[in-house]
């Protein structure tokens, strides 16, 4: 329930991209709870939270446009668990128009359920910065670790590494 300074995010329809870095652990897969949420009174921003199907959904919004993709459902490797600590990656790539996320060093890649694990976001998605501070884990039930927003897109191989590299001490 903390807030975070946000660094600020550079412009989707442009090129730009942002990657969200962290470890988590759920209580519960309860849909609704947030993790990260930038986002304005005008609806701008950046939101991460438990989608219905048990995943974690990223939300961006321009204040015109908004797109919205999801981790892996299912239980095959890299998809979310309760009780487990959980190394997720969220990258978007303004250059494709692309989010991935890589989860417990597997990139999502669909797995049974979809075709793909990465999805498209609409290309006229601008500038998708919200409040200046963000609400870290505003209604997570559970506990996270090691949250970091970087202004660009993490390398595939960045994001397993990172994992590799193992839980952060509290």
């Amino acid at each position: 329930g903390a807030e975070i300074a946000m660094p600020r995010l550079s412009d989707l329809a442009a090129g730009g991209g942002f990657a969200l870095d962290f470890w988590v652990r759920f209580a519960e897969l309860t849909p609704g709870q947030a993790l990260l949420d930038t986002r304005d009174e005008a609806g701008r921003g950046v939101a991460l939270a438990v989608s219905e199907r048990n995943t974690l959904e990223l939300t961006m919004a321009d204040g015109k446009r908004k797109s919205s993709w999801d981790s892996d459902p299912g239980v095959h490797a890299g998809t979310l668990r309760m009780h487990a600590w959980h190394h997720v990656t969220v990258n978007v790539d303004g250059a494709p128009k692309v989010v991935s996320f890589v989860v417990d060093g597997t990139f999502n890649d669909g797995g049974p359920v979809r075709v793909t694990g990465w999805g498209w976001f609409d290309k006229a998605l601008g500038d998708v910065n919200g409040k200046p501070r963000a609400a870290l884990a505003p209604s997570l039930r559970g506990e996270l670790r090691g949250f970091r927003v970087y202004d660009r897109y993490l390398l595939t191989s960045e994001a397993v590494a990172a994992w590799r590299a193992g839980l952060p001490p509290r």
